[in-house]
């Protein structure tokens, strides 16, 4: 591994993020002669502009520079253009009240981009770029002199070259008029930050121009970021988490897991490799990575109880994976101090001493551009990703204590997951482009399936709306559903052999309590034993529905995840050549395929009503499954190419028709 780079933005991020770098930096000074107004709030000057006044109607709005105000007006980079306006005395170094800074960029839509998505994106960038600790608290429907847009509101810090960082609150809006999207920020001391309220308005720095200079926000629920509520890995609470131990040594020897977290004390001379937990799934789920999602990682420590930490994120296969392509962070004392390192495979990639000592808190970022290490007592840390750390990857965590001549100490309060889903890529189909194959099916493609308690005369109907299970409670696991009376799915060859291998389903989410869909040898197999990719959803007494992912018909290897009321319903069964993939709405689970694989006829696929834990009522109502090819990575920026002409209605007829015969098992 070695120190990374970022990578290029899209254009129109490019653009914003130009605009917004020198939001607070010194600029220009072009100052004007209006009434001196320090909190950037000015009473409304009607009539013909004056100086202290620039009229941009073309573009929908007004600039207003007060005295004690700079601004630098940019048009280098061709369709873009920048108003940067800064506040003398911030600039100076005070922190006055009210406004700060109001950045103002215009530049050219790119067609065929959902603005939406786009300025989620923008938004992100300017919280997690330019505020320390930055978070999108709120995004709305937003217009700006009858402009329609969208608005987004942050908080966080604001870090000076001097001084402490200031707390501040920033407003992010953006409208489109005919021909340009006019992308408005501006931040203010959370104590004197009422002036953001007011941006538009007249009297405010920035004012909607034209006939309609109103300016209104949607009033009903804020929209929050796409972004998971921080998964708490430790303490846990869910019995998540297993002893380890290599070398010799126990937990039960030498520490604790308990509702207070993790305790460790290894003593000097103590026989034992490592001591520590394992998570029994994989808690941490990259998700697309390349696409703008990134993972981040926190952790609480007691510094006067710890100096000796090993956090390790593999795919699994061997804990602790100290020889696998994994990332590892380590803590503990040197001759120079206590020293934190991150690399992998037992290859150190960067280290820094901590002048602080141990920080009581550890966060670990992980996006498109690198792993970033941000420990409470020191300057980050930033390396490439690993090998185990690729797009989609489902991570198990590793935290264990290492023994020292002095011996070992850990005391990890809290451990916690957090993804922040930036992505857009599309992943659905084009219109027109995918074959049903339910509930718009020929006679024979689907049998009845029932096991374990279940039973589909009793407690199953297909009609016209899709099939219909609901099993009451005390039939053990109830299975009942629908498998495939032939192979439906295939596994790809290889980054360049593209094939169907997705499986798109869709449910009434409010009948549908308790389901699962299994990738399956043959129609005859177990759903649970046979399986050889397992996935299911199960409503909690909250109202969100717990997401797992299985493989090769075991329980150890799990992936997990939870989706709120809002899931619309879909869920998308991918198969690749290396793992597998269960996906609802922006909830993606990635498990490898390990040992067991589809057989070259392929795989047939069962959906059924299951109870998430034995004798319970379990429902489900299936309204459709479809099946179509989705591009591998390598292939996803390649254009149409040579498979322009590929059609799924006619692969799945004549996959049907070679693959006719039963499959003996």
């Amino acid at each position: 591994m070695s120190i990374s780079t970022p990578g290029a933005a899209p254009r129109a991020v490019r653009a914003f993020l130009l605009g917004v770098a020198l939001l607070f930096a010194p600029a220009a000074a072009w100052h004007s002669s209006a009434a001196d107004d320090p909190a950037g709030n000015m009473t409304r000057l009607d009539g013909q502009p004056r100086p202290g006044v620039l009229d941009e109607s073309g573009f929908g709005f007004r600039l207003r520079v007060p005295d004690g105000w700079s601004i630098d007006i940019d048009a280098e980079d061709g369709p873009m253009l920048s108003w940067r306006m800064h506040r003398d005395a911030w600039l100076a170094g005070d922190v006055p009240e009210g406004l700060l800074a109001l950045n103002v960029t215009v530049i050219e839509p790119e067609p065929g981009k959902d603005v939406e998505a786009e300025f989620r994106k923008f938004a992100r960038n300017y919280a997690d770029r330019f505020l320390e600790g930055g978070r999108i608290v709120s995004l709305k429907a937003f217009s700006f002199g009858g402009r329609p847009g969208f608005l987004a509101a942050a908080e966080g810090r604001i870090k000076r070259t001097s001084g402490p960082a200031v707390r501040v609150l920033a407003r992010v809006f953006i409208y489109e008029t005919e021909d340009r999207q006019v992308i408005v920020s501006a931040v203010a001391p959370r104590s004197s930050a009422e002036p953001l309220d007011h941006l538009g308005e007249p009297g405010s720095l920035i004012e909607a121009s034209g006939a309609d200079n109103s300016v209104s926000a949607d009033q009903g629920a804020d929209h929050p970021p796409q972004a998971d509520a921080a998964d708490v890995i430790l303490p846990d609470t869910r019995q998540r988490l297993r002893a380890i131990s290599w070398g010799g040594g126990s937990l039960d020897g030498f520490g604790r897991l308990d509702a207070d977290g993790l305790a460790m004390a290894l003593p000097p001379g103590a026989r034992t490799g490592g001591v520590g937990v394992a998570s029994s799934g994989s808690p941490v789920v990259l998700g697309d990575l390349e696409g703008g999602d990134a993972t981040t990682l926190r952790i609480a420590l007691d510094p006067a109880e710890t100096d000796s930490l090993l956090v390790v994120l593999c795919p699994g296969r061997m804990v602790p994976c100290l020889s696998e392509p994994s990332l590892q962070i380590r803590l503990g004392a040197s001759t120079a101090g206590v020293e934190l390192s991150v690399g992998s495979e037992a290859t150190v990639a960067a280290r820094q001493v901590l002048a602080g000592g141990v920080p009581a808190n550890l966060s670990v970022r992980i996006d498109r551009d690198g792993v970033y290490l941000f420990p409470a007592t020191g300057e980050a840390l930033m390396v490439e990703r690993p090998r185990a750390l690729a797009p989609f990857a489902a991570l198990d965590v590793v935290v264990a204590a290492l023994p020292a001549e002095a011996g070992g100490r850990l005391r990890m309060r809290a451990l916690t997951v957090q993804a922040d889903r930036q992505a857009v890529t599309d992943l659905l189909p084009a219109p027109g482009d995918t074959a049903a194959i339910f509930s718009a099916v020929s006679p024979g493609v689907w049998r009845e399936k029932a096991s374990a308690g279940g039973d589909f005369a009793a407690f199953a109907a297909l009609r016209k709306d899709g099939l219909h299970v609901s099993v009451p409670p005390g039939h053990s696991w109830g299975t009942t559903g629908l498998v495939s009376a032939r192979p439906v799915l295939a596994l790809p060859d290889g980054d360049d052999t593209p094939a169907p291998q997705r499986l798109r389903g869709r449910v009434d989410p409010a009948a549908s309590d308790s389901f699962a869909v299994a990738i399956l040898p043959d129609a005859e197999g177990d759903v649970w034993l046979s399986s050889i990719g397992y996935a299911d959803v199960y409503r909690l007494e909250d109202g969100r529905s717990r997401v797992r992912i299985y493989t090769c018909g075991s329980g150890d290897r799990v992936a997990e995840t939870f989706v709120d009321k809002t899931w619309s319903g879909v869920f998308d069964l991918i198969l690749r050549p290396d793992r597998l993939e269960f996906t609802l709405d922006d909830r993606r689970l990635s498990t490898p395929l390990l040992s067991c694989r589809p057989p070259d006829a392929g795989a047939h696929v069962a959906v059924f009503a299951v109870a998430g834990t034995e004798n319970e009522a379990a429902s489900l109502h299936l309204t459709g499954l479809s099946i179509d090819r989705l591009p591998l990575p390598a292939l996803a920026e390649a254009g149409p190419g040579s498979d322009a002409g590929f059609r799924p209605e006619a692969w799945i007829a004549d996959m049907a028709d070679e693959l006719s015969e039963p499959t003996d098992r």
